[in-house]
This record gives structure tokens, C-alpha cells and sequence, in this order.
């Protein structure tokens, strides 16, 4: 007998595949789906939960990076004013010892002079109106007085002339010079024993309190007030007829034996003013007068 080839044969086991016969699998494969589904959303969360906390850690590192770069500016700023602070006062203890050695140096100046003033003692041993020992006290006056003259005052009134910003500098210098020379040694019947008028000298110095002065400016602007009045009250003790000479004849030129005249001043140019005073003793000259002559621009 024939059988149809699409029939399983008679008797034959046939084996059950476990599939429904519609074909799809089986309702367990689904929940595997959902569980992947699920594990992936917590590891987001984890995920988010840490860059929270790493933005958290960086905020607060950065506060205190901002609060330590703060401090050490703040201490960096405190380490150069001590810094500075020390460094003022080396400067000035260094200035000092300067000043002292220059003093040291000055008496041994003077010591100098006063054997120079034993050798031209023997010029002077023949003139009747001043004895050796009258002449050599004024010749130490005259000297000291040169000093003044053409080192401290200059010095003195170099901080006013920086502020004013004169047209011309030497010629204001001139004038504030013979300002204070007026002041230390002018005829204005003050007693000499007194000292010269120191407050006036203060004001021409600083422009009636306009200018300020520097700790080394001051040290000398009290220098000069003490060695002005030691030599008005030298030169008055010695009782003898002493004379500063701050005029001269109107139409007077400049004659190197007769005045002494600084740059830009020059021999041969009529006299605008007297800048320093001469200094004379029984009329006989001991430091010729400083004069400033007037500019060729001038006539």
C-alpha cells in the first residue's frame, strides 16, 4: 500500500518541541527583558548620584582654593611691609653713622684750617689793626660761614625749587639763598647772641609749611639753625667790629678780587644782587661777598 509521503508513518513517536503552537517563545524570556531594563536605569542613577558628588567635591575645592590664594596674598602683602619697614630704618641708621662720620671729617677740616690759619698768622703779624690772636678766630668764622654758604644752604633748598618748577632754577636758588642768609645774619636788631630768627628760616625753607621735607632735609635744616646761631654768638663774643656785607655799589661789575662769583655767573657782568654776604672784621674782608650777576638776556 501507497502512504502519503506528509504523514508521519503509523506507530511512529513523534518528539514535542515545547513551542506553543503559535511559534513565539515562551512569557519567561520577557521578564529577563524587563529585569536587563531595570538594572540599566539604577546604574544611571548611580551614575548621577556620583557626578553630583564629584561637582560637590570640586565646589568645595575651589572655595578653598579662593580662601588659601586670599591668605597667602595677605601675608605675602604683611611680609613686604616688615620687609620695607626694616629696610627704612637700615637706610636710616646707615644715613646716621654717614652723617657722623661726615661730622668727624668736618672737625678734621677745621683742625686743617686752623693750622693753615697759623701759617698765614705770619702775614699778619705786621698789621696794626688786628693782633695774631684777633685775626685767627674770624679766619675759623670766615671758613665755617664758606660752608654754610656753599653746601648746607644749597642743599637746604633743593626740595622747594624741585616743587615750584622754577623757568630758571639757578636764578631761584640764587634768590631763596639770599633769602636765608638774610634771615641768619641780616642786621634786622635782633641781639646776635640771640641766634637768628630760626621760624622765618622755616618758612622760607618749606614755603610757609607747603613743602615737606624729607627725615634727611630736616636733619639739616636743624644743622644750619645750630651752626647759624653758634656763629652769631661766637662772632658777637669776641667783642671785636664785624660786618656782613649784603649791598653793593648800584652799576658794580663783578670783579673776581673783589666778589666771588659761582656759575652761571659771570666776571665782567654788573651785579644783580649779593647771594651770601661778605664777612669783614675792623674793614679788612675775611670772606668776600657772594654776587649773582645778571644774565646777558638782560642787557
Amino acid at each position: 500500500t501507497r502512504k502519503n509521503l506528509g504523514e508521519p508513518a503509523t506507530g511512529t513517536a513523534t518528539r514535542d518541541t515545547g513551542l506553543p503552537e503559535s511559534g513565539n517563545p515562551p512569557q519567561k524570556q520577557s521578564h529577563r527583558v524587563i529585569k536587563d531594563h531595570a538594572v540599566d536605569r539604577g546604574s544611571e542613577h548611580q551614575m548621577a548620584t556620583l557626578w553630583s558628588g564629584i561637582q560637590q567635591w570640586l565646589s568645595r575645592w575651589g572655595d578653598d582654593a579662593r580662601r588659601g590664594s586670599d591668605e597667602r596674598v595677605r601675608e605675602l602683602n604683611e611680609k613686604i611691609d616688615t620687609l620695607s619697614k626694616e629696610l627704612t630704618d637700615r637706610l636710616e641708621e646707615a644715613l646716621a653713622v654717614t652723617e657722623r662720620r661726615f661730622d668727624q671729617q668736618q672737625k678734621n677740616v677745621d683742625l686743617i684750617r686752623e693750622n693753615l690759619d697759623l701759617l698765614r698768622a705770619m702775614g699778619v703779624e705786621t698789621r696794626t689793626d688786628l693782633t695774631l690772636g684777633a685775626f685767627l678766630p674770624h679766619q675759623r668764622f670766615a671758613a665755617r660761614l664758606d660752608t654754610l654758604y656753599s653746601q648746607r644752604l644749597q642743599l637746604l633748598i633743593g626740595p622747594r625749587t624741585t616743587a615750584e618748577h622754577p623757568p630758571n632754577t639757578l636764578l631761584r636758588e640764587a634768590q631763596l639763598v639770599q633769602q636765608m642768609c638774610l634771615t641768619l645774619f641780616g642786621s634786622d636788631g635782633r641781639d646776635p647772641r640771640n641766634g637768628p630768627d630760626l621760624t622765618r628760616l622755616n618758612r622760607i625753607v618749606t614755603s610757609d609749611g607747603e613743602v615737606e621735607l624729607s627725615p634727611q632735609h630736616l636733619r639739616l635744616l636743624n644743622r644750619v639753625g645750630r651752626e647759624a646761631t653758634d656763629l652769631c654768638r661766637a662772632i658777637a663774643d669776641t667783642g671785636h667790629p664785624t660786618q656782613f656785607i649784603f649791598e653793593v655799589e648800584p652799576g658794580t661789575v663783578a670783579d673776581p678780587k673783589k666778589h666771588r662769583i659761582p656759575p652761571p655767573s659771570e666776571a665782567g657782568r654788573p651785579v644783580a644782587f649779593v647771594m651770601c654776604p661778605g664777612y669783614q672784621v675792623a674793614d679788612r674782608p675775611m670772606l668776600l661777598p657772594t654776587v649773582f650777576t645778571e644774565p646777558r638776556d638782560m642787557g
